[in-house]
């Protein structure tokens, strides 16, 4: 690289093999690299289908990722703190394979879930989809939804005796606190099922006229949502569950219930998260999407889709000399 002006002016843009351009006022001269390095180690493949699963979740998550996370202005702050949490998560779970950098182990790895090149659809993963100082609610997998309540029920009829008072001190959270479902659908009719749809509701944990005394929920024909009677209105959709053997089983979205009608979904990741206001201060709580696995008394109706690394790391491989896509087909 070199400094200096031409004899008439100042350039910019490039001419044959060198590149002009500015820097602090002053014109800089730089060779073009028309023959970059890409080794394709199996570490550097590796990294690239991490950084590829990573943008691909928040595509998916971003109407609330990009601003659930503690102390993170909404937008590019929010986003690079999902990365952050996100891609650390993958390396921990991969730090074996990192630390002793087998190629021939990187390359047959089975762990899953990771996006191969050219994936325009997030695999599914536990995605960490929020974080901050609030305590976490944790979801358990039962075989016909999640458990969000550590609390048995004598009898169904219990379930619509719960005051906002008592659901307040089951979750160990306050008068006002702002539960936001997140549920993730797979479609089980197509021949190679995907993610489908990321829905989201809000549950404010006070009733409409503040009168803590008020029953949360309300039981038809057998499906359990929140009282409509007693709703806080800031509520933004439904949310349901089943009463199941002393269990209060969460389903998901009764807004989405026509669209499941129609077609052969499943439900298989949800998260709760959190949120208090306290200052003018939006406070989060740790949430990291909860899935049903494939296998088991909780299994899916249909295997959800299964991505494992060793493909995911072989489709980012260029498989001529050539770097250019275009140009490889010479070298077959």
């Amino acid at each position: 690289m070199s400094k200096g002006n031409l004899l008439l002016g100042q350039a910019r843009g490039r001419v044959g093999d060198v590149v002009f351009t500015r820097i602090d006022g002053e014109q800089v001269a730089r060779s073009r690299n028309r023959a970059p390095k890409n080794p394709q180690t199996p570490i550097q493949l590796l990294q690239r289908s991490i950084m590829k699963t990573n943008s691909l979740g928040y595509s998916m998550f971003r109407d609330i990722a990009d601003h659930a996370f503690q102390g993170k202005a909404q937008g590019t702050e929010c986003q690079s703190e999902f990365s952050r949490l996100n891609i650390a998560a993958m390396r921990g779970e991969l730090a074996q394979l990192i630390n002793d950098n087998d190629p021939e182990e990187i390359l047959s790895s089975q762990d899953f879930n990771y996006s191969s090149k050219g994936d325009s659809l997030p695999v599914l993963r536990e995605y960490v989809l929020s974080s901050g100082t609030l305590t976490p609610i944790t979801l358990r997998v039962l075989s016909n939804g999640f458990n969000w309540l550590d609390h048995q029920f004598a009898a169904a009829a219990d379930v619509d005796t719960m005051t906002y008072a008592d659901l307040v001190n089951y979750l160990g959270v306050q008068k006002g606190d702002q539960l936001t479902f997140c549920f993730v659908y797979i479609d089980d009719k197509e021949e190679t099922p995907f993610l489908n749809r990321f829905v989201y509701s809000r549950v404010i944990l006070e009733p409409a006229d503040g009168d803590m005394t008020k029953n949360v929920f309300k039981t038809v024909s057998g499906t359990t949502y929140i009282d409509p009677d007693n709703a806080n209105p800031r509520n933004d959709g439904d949310v349901c569950f089943i009463f199941d053997q002393d269990i209060l089983v969460l389903r998901g979205a009764s807004s989405d219930a026509e669209w499941t009608a129609n077609k052969s979904v499943t439900l298989v990741g949800a998260a709760i998260i959190v949120s208090r206001q306290t200052g003018g201060v939006w406070q989060r709580s740790r949430s990291q999407l909860t899935i049903r696995p494939n296998e088991g008394a909780a299994a899916t109706h249909s295997d959800h889709f299964v991505a494992y690394l060793g493909d995911a790391i072989y489709s980012y491989m260029t498989q001529a000399n050539s770097s250019l896509y275009l140009n490889q087909a010479q070298d077959f």
